[in-house]
């Protein structure tokens, strides 16, 4: 720290004089240490997680096409709502705190819609492959969510364990209904949710509980 001897104030600036009355300071400054935006590296490691899953599911997609049906037009829809999510994600990341939430609805949202254009055109490759790739991608990311966000950037943790559920079973329930002929992707789909949900419930038990009980209590 410097000092000023005639105002008999300690100042920590690179200025030689006094800001008050000019005199000359003594001593010397020391380095100013700004905190560390623990958000902004958190939100960047989480982009980060997403953008590698993101890709490694576009060569997934990409390669599992081609061996099976010889074509890559479904894989190229799906690096379309890939892209898309992620500038999603970037965009809540940005401007919300409760992400895994907002970004579960939107998981379901995108799966209704995609629902309702296959009852329209008929189409199977979107019960086959488009909608069992995006639940996998929603459930990947909350759990990469859920481990890199871990308790400060999190609220409503049996909300988002809820909607889980409901991504977990889309794929099933299209099973069900007779409306797949292809059942790999709805059975890894079935692995990845279960693993999911698992991780969730052994990293946040207690979170869980707590918020069970607030429901009961109340």
């Amino acid at each position: 720290m410097k000092k000023c001897s005639k105002c008999n104030i300690s100042f920590n600036i690179d200025d030689m004089h006094c800001p008050l009355c000019g005199n000359k300071l003594s001593g010397t400054c020391e380095d100013i240490i700004f905190p560390k935006d623990n958000y902004y590296i958190t939100r960047s490691l989480l982009l980060k997680s997403i953008l590698t899953v993101s890709i490694l599911i576009f060569v997934i997609s990409l390669i599992t096409e081609k061996y099976f049906l010889n074509t890559m037009s479904i894989s190229f829809l799906v690096g379309g709502f890939l892209i898309a999510n992620y500038i999603l994600i970037y965009y809540v990341l940005k401007n919300f705190d409760n992400i895994l939430e907002l970004i579960g609805k939107n998981g379901i949202l995108i799966n209704v819609l995609l629902i309702i254009l296959f009852l329209y055109t008929g189409n199977k490759l979107i019960t086959n492959y488009v909608i069992p790739l995006v639940c996998i991608f929603e459930l990947i990311f909350n759990l990469i969510a859920f481990l890199i966000l871990k308790k400060k950037y999190i609220f409503n943790y049996l909300k988002v364990f809820l909607l889980n559920i409901i991504l977990l079973f889309i794929p099933i329930v299209l099973n069900l209904l007779r409306w797949c002929t292809n059942n790999y992707f709805s059975y890894l789909c079935l692995v990845f949710g279960i693993v999911s949900l698992g991780a969730i419930i052994i990293f946040y038990f207690d979170e869980l509980r707590e918020e069970l009980k607030k429901i009961f209590n109340n």
